[in-house]
């Protein structure tokens, strides 16, 4: 029996699979499942790929929070991109603006027409008139993914407002003990374009992250 193996891994400091397969490798810190033990220096094969997610992940120590708005035709929308409400899918541009050309790759792609300085993106939205111009596809309606009918981190997708709330580490002194804090962040995911990874994770919507660290000032 001939072993395939899918999900490149760092073997023995060497890449097993992947555009690296048998270059040097570092492992990564944590064996947290069976796909261990995976590293950034084996990556997968490009056309395995998803897309490269644009996430604004801005990280602070205060209190973070976002509110959702009702659209036309959908309520509780934290994140809106421009889409054909009847089918649930997204417009997608190089660039992600309405007057970027139309493309077919997958969320940061960079094939023709589009390019690594202009990628193939989704529209971002605030209102349905920003996407009134694309009639061409019917993505003339501001919504994140309709499968659950908006709303965020619930069985039912009612909740309307996210808040986090960090906490900084206090004051540092040069060579003091470390000090507890903590980060938040509450952003917008994109969808990928991949339909089976869209509806699972119910993207694109919004996403919130709170990490619990220390932080310590060394001489």
């Amino acid at each position: 029996m001939t072993f395939s193996q899918t999900c490149p891994i760092c073997n023995a400091g060497k890449c097993a699979a992947g555009i690296n397969d048998g270059l040097s490798c570092v492992n990564g810190d944590g064996a947290l499942d069976g796909d261990y033990p995976t590293s950034h220096d084996c990556p997968p094969p490009a056309a395995a790929q998803l897309g490269a997610l644009p996430i604004s992940f801005v990280l602070d120590t205060g209190t973070k929070t976002k509110t959702a708005v009702d659209f036309s035709t959908q309520s509780n929308v934290f994140c809106g991109f421009c889409s054909n409400s009847t089918l649930n899918t997204f417009a997608r541009k190089c660039g992600g603006t309405v007057g970027g050309a139309t493309c077919t790759g997958n969320t940061g792609t960079t094939g023709a027409p589009c390019s690594v300085a202009s990628p193939c993106l989704p529209i971002a939205c605030t209102a349905d008139a920003d996407c009134s111009t694309l009639t061409t596809g019917g993505f003339t309606k501001c919504r994140q993914n309709g499968a659950a009918g908006g709303g965020a981190f619930s069985s039912l997708d009612i909740a309307r407002t996210i808040v986090e709330t960090g906490s900084p580490a206090g004051a540092l002194t040069t060579g003091g003990a470390a000090l507890p804090a903590k980060l938040v962040s509450i952003f917008c995911i994109p969808g990928t374009f991949n339909s089976l990874v869209d509806s699972a994770a119910n993207i694109p919507g919004p996403g919130a992250v709170a990490l619990q660290g220390t932080a310590q000032n060394l001489p």
